[in-house]
């Protein structure tokens, strides 16, 4: 699989990512399966994780915490830019911010 950068990351309520890749395209990463994961254990802490940000093309949050670009991309969910203008005090959800 040929490696697509991720441009821009917003964090989203309940462990998701709103990503932006280099192609243009918009996905949703579904982050909370992982966090059992050892690596990813202490990202529970959702201070910490909402300080992901952009290194290098892909997600990090730490020196020692990241995660492949090419997972993110295949596994996450495409969408449009509107969930980019998400504010959880105008909407009670996500949900009934884009639908």
């Amino acid at each position: 699989m040929e490696l697509i950068d991720v441009i821009t990351v917003k964090t989203l309520p309940d462990y998701k990512l709103f990503l932006k890749f280099e192609t243009g395209e918009n996905k949703i990463f579904d982050f909370k399966p992982k966090l059992d994961m050892p690596v990813f254990r202490k990202l529970k802490n959702e201070k910490l994780f909402n300080m992901a940000h952009v290194e290098y093309g892909t997600v990090v949050w730490d020196d020692n915490t990241d995660i492949a670009p090419e997972r993110l991309y295949s596994d996450g969910v495409l969408v449009g830019d509107e969930i980019w203008n998400y504010d959880e005090s105008k909407c009670g959800t996500l949900s009934e911010c884009v639908i």
